[in-house]
């Protein structure tokens, strides 16, 4: 979270629901360390296992630019 605030300020609940959407379309520039972590990894994997294809845009994304194989389950 840190690392994500050095990108793009402080995060808190009221400013939450503005900068998600810049750091999903990749206006935001967040270094792909983090973007690429193991911890965005299964915070992908445990939203997209309690709420099914809600994060279908997020996979592309995150398939661009993580790979193809970072979409799955943690090994």
């Amino acid at each position: 979270m840190t690392d994500i605030q050095s990108a793009v300020g402080t995060l808190s609940i009221n400013n939450i629901v503005q900068i998600i959407p810049n750091i999903l379309s990749g206006s935001a520039k967040i270094p792909q360390t983090v973007t690429c972590s193991n911890c965005v990894k299964e915070a992908y994997n445990i939203v997209n296992a309690d709420f099914p294809g809600s994060l279908s845009d997020v996979s592309s994304t995150l398939s661009s630019l993580c790979g193809a194989s970072f979409i799955g389950k943690f090994l």
